[in-house]
């Protein structure tokens, strides 16, 4: 009969598995729901988004496609105009095909996506925090290009 360390150690070595386990990409639901919330947040600052519909499987290429269908929405709308980025780290474009790769070097030019978030370095399917925080990233990004800064509060963003 084994003892009860015996079976301590195996519920040990599962627990540690699975805490070590690569985490899980978004699903679609969830990925559905995030970009939608975002399109409600960028029509409440005057950007006229539509809604986004996600593959039954996400993939890096089509939550990238989504940010970048977002982007399009915003920058139309765009009152300030970014000086371009600093040199980041260099996107992985493994597994994307030429439209993919043209809108993730649109959004880290618009710095409306990091250079080192999860979908420009890395060639896996975000886990939902992480898509949440590239999520929280873009809309805070998003709201500073489609606001004219005031010249008096913020005078070197404002218009010479």
């Amino acid at each position: 009969m084994p003892s009860a360390r015996a079976g301590q150690s195996v519920i040990f070595s599962l627990l540690l598995s699975v805490a070590l386990a690569a985490p899980a990409g978004v699903s679609q639901r969830e990925a559905e729901f995030g970009f939608n919330q975002m399109v409600k947040s960028l029509r409440a600052s005057g950007v006229s988004a539509s809604e986004v519909k996600m593959p039954s499987q996400p993939t890096r290429g089509s939550i990238i496609l989504a940010f970048n269908q977002l982007a399009t929405a915003t920058i139309e709308e765009a009152q300030y105009f970014p000086p371009p980025p600093p040199e980041g780290p260099k996107a992985l474009t493994t597994g994307l095909n030429a439209n993919e790769q043209q809108a993730l070097a649109r959004l880290v030019r618009w710095q409306l996506v990091d250079s080192n978030a999860w979908i420009v370095v890395r060639s896996d399917v975000p886990p939902p925090g992480e898509l949440g925080r590239i999520m929280g990233a873009f809309l805070a990004r998003a709201a500073e290009l489609v606001h004219e800064p005031h010249p008096k509060y913020s005078p070197y963003l404002a218009k010479p």
